[in-house]
């Protein structure tokens, strides 16, 4: 259910306040939470105790939906979304549709969090857009921070490659970026093959997404209190 339907927020918020008294009281008589429910929520490597905040324990699962579509365009789940909901255009420009189905619409509401960890792998660059898309090597920062000159704010990552050999066109590169964007493009190994551009995970090592990494995300870019300063292992 959890990697299917987006549940409302409200029965999220009742599960987890059952769970927090049985994790303090586990009797009928009332008891005293001595940590917030936010701070047990962070991972045990960010200083929580590993429960989970359910609405983003949520979305995590819902996110795994749409990697599958995207890692797996050929699959029969991903045909049939796509010829009802985003023939012409990829995932991450669909819209919701004449009457959407629950599940569509639930995996929607996860959209945001695959596109806040998605990055672009250069192969042939063809369908890479240089100025909008994550696609630099640099941690937490994968877009071009330089800005566009007019009218070419949509060229794709090819029109910056030379052919013959394959190797990134540098003069044209200093031209248009800041040397900080062009150092990190000229670290981009590219193929001599003509291989095409995919999407990679920048939270795990395999580039694959994890529901683990992915709800560590959705803690993290949500307007949640930080995580503990010590471990509530020692604290509580």
């Amino acid at each position: 259910m959890f990697g299917v339907y987006l549940l409302p927020k409200t029965i999220c918020r009742k599960l987890e306040s059952l769970f927090s008294s049985f994790w303090w009281n586990k009797t009928h008589t009332r008891g005293l939470s001595w940590c917030s429910w936010n701070n047990m929520s962070w991972p045990k490597d960010l200083g929580g105790l590993g429960f989970h905040k359910l609405h983003f324990f949520n979305l995590a699962m819902l996110c795994k939906q749409g990697w599958r579509i995207i890692q797996n365009p050929e699959s029969l789940v991903a045909r049939v979304l796509k010829a009802r909901y985003f023939p012409y255009t990829d995932f991450f420009h669909a819209g919701k549709g004449s009457y959407p189905s629950l599940i569509w619409s639930s995996i929607l509401a996860s959209r945001y969090l695959l596109q806040a960890g998605m990055i672009w792998r250069v192969g042939n660059g063809s369908t890479i857009q240089a100025w909008n898309d994550p696609w630099l090597p640099i941690p937490h920062e994968h877009r071009i921070q330089t800005q566009p000159p007019p009218g070419i704010a949509n060229i794709k990552v090819e029109e910056l490659i030379l052919q013959d050999p394959k190797r990134w066109n540098s003069d044209l590169l200093h031209v248009l970026f800041e040397d900080r964007d062009v150092n990190a493009i000229m670290q981009i190994p590219l193929s001599i093959r003509d291989i095409p551009d995919h999407i990679g995970w920048q939270f795990t090592e395999t580039g694959q997404y994890s529901v683990k990494s992915g709800y560590k995300l959705a803690l993290q870019i949500q307007s949640l209190p930080s995580p503990p300063t010590s471990s509530l292992w020692r604290d509580c």
